[in-house]
């Protein structure tokens, strides 16, 4: 899943690394930020990530514990005491005082402290993974608080259009040379874009809110975001992109995750290696009233239990992420692949639509309100010249994101942008040149 981040965000995450920004510390963020601001602001005061960096230092604390040598054991025990005869009382008590050690042999703590050393890295390797989720997500809000700025700067724009249109359709009616009826659908479209246009509003409001969310606020107290959208540009080969593959944290995770299980495996071996408990004291005899030492050594006998089903357990595990590693290989250099290709398509997209389909429609438009003053179209057809157009600059604004800000969001793009196509473009092309027919022919300029 991060294979989009590490096309693009990584770039930013570099330049958040080498810049000295000055982010407050206390209170809200304010002022006008840029991208880099947010990942910075996303990485000091993100509660989540910081959430992850406590788990870090709890698989550390473990780490520590499993380097510890087992505590020694202090005994105490009485015997040859309360009995009968002689036994009686505690004339012939012997009392001992011993004290034991566990010795764990086969390098065991080596082994655990090992292993628990390379879960702690896991643990770093999920750190920074949350890490790039959450700068990608920060990025995504980004991008998505300056489209929705110019989605209400275009509904605007199509609203105040939708006016100078119903103006243009009360002129005609005025004079008599269409029915009231156009002046109705006029309205009706005035009345359609206005709501467009509260409805971007609350948008924008919307995505304010959510990218404040990642910089560890409630409400968005910053005075605008710095940063362009429109800006068009490929952002590197194919082959630069696979060699950042490697360093995808889903990657080496994996790679951390294979050391763990061979770690795991010869800590289980070493299981199979009895420890041996060794122990000295003192021991008291109340009858003669002397005094003796005592040593020991005690070891269990593997007989029955060597820790076999651990050993191949271990083992299994040990295939089962080799297996994993393999899929995710593959699955990050299909995603890579995915993300190239659908980036390029995008590029072509936004130049088609910057060079050829927006012009285009746009020059329709003009035309048509031109020709629809002198009488020569009807209001449907500068209806339709009007929808068109919006449809053309709608998905501009979406479609525009991709090379200039953050291309995650390309997936959601695709299934709901509504991109005009080569055979739509050749027909506005038909229109306008038909348009410009009809005008010379009308005598216009």
């Amino acid at each position: 899943m991060y294979i989009y981040l590490l096309i693009l965000v990584s770039l930013f995450v570099c330049q958040v690394q080498a810049q000295d920004v000055a982010l407050p510390t206390d209170g809200e963020p304010n002022g006008i930020l840029s991208l880099g601001d947010v990942l910075a602001l996303t990485l000091v005061r993100n509660p989540e990530l910081s959430a992850y960096s406590y788990e870090t230092r709890a698989r550390e604390a473990q780490a520590l514990q499993s380097s510890l040598l087992p505590n020694p054991e202090l005994g105490v025990r009485t015997e040859e005491f309360g009995g009968t005869g002689e036994m009686r009382g505690f004339d012939a008590a012997e009392t001992t005082f011993e004290v034991s050690q566990l010795i764990e042999l086969a390098g065991k703590r080596a082994k655990r402290t090992h292993a628990a050393n390379i879960d702690k890295e896991l643990a770093d390797w999920d750190y920074k993974a949350k890490r790039l989720d959450l700068f990608t997500e920060a990025a995504k809000a980004f991008t998505e608080v300056l489209a929705a700025k110019e989605r209400t700067v275009l509904a605007e724009r199509l609203n105040k259009l939708a006016a100078e249109v119903k103006y243009a359709v009360g002129q005609r009616v005025s004079a008599g040379k269409v029915s009231p009826l156009e002046e109705t659908k006029a309205d009706v479209s005035v009345a359609a874009s206005q709501i467009e246009l509260d409805k971007s509003k609350r948008s924008l409001d919307i995505a304010h809110t959510k990218l404040a969310s990642f910089c560890g606020s409630s409400q968005p107290m910053f005075a605008g975001l710095k940063g362009d959208i429109f800006e068009t540009k490929l952002h590197g080969t194919f082959e630069e992109f696979s060699a950042q593959a490697a360093n995808n944290p889903d990657m080496a995770r994996w790679k951390s995750e294979l050391s763990h299980r061979r770690a795991v495996v010869a800590l289980e071996k070493s299981k199979s290696v009895p420890d041996v408990t060794i122990l000295a004291g003192t021991k008291y005899l109340a009858g003669p009233d002397d005094t003796a030492f005592v040593v020991g050594v005690s070891m269990p006998l593997p007989i029955f239990n060597r820790n076999q089903g651990n050993i191949s357990a271990a083992h299994a595990q040990l295939n089962k992420t080799r297996e994993l590693t393999r899929q995710a290989e593959v699955a990050i250099q299909t995603q890579l692949v995915d993300a190239y290709k659908s980036m390029l398509s995008a590029y072509e997209q936004t130049i088609n639509l910057k060079e050829k389909i927006i012009p285009a429609s746009q020059q329709v438009f003009d035309a048509t309100q031109e020709g629809y003053s002198y009488g020569k179209f009807g209001y449907l057809d500068l209806l339709d010249a009007q929808r068109t157009l919006f449809e053309a600059k709608q998905p501009s604004v979406v479609v525009f994101i991709f090379p200039a800000s953050l291309r995650p969001m390309r997936p959601k793009v695709r299934r709901h942008a509504r991109i005009l196509t080569i055979t739509q473009l050749s027909q506005l092309m038909h229109t306008t040149m038909r348009l410009k027919a009809e005008r010379m022919s009308m005598g216009m300029k």
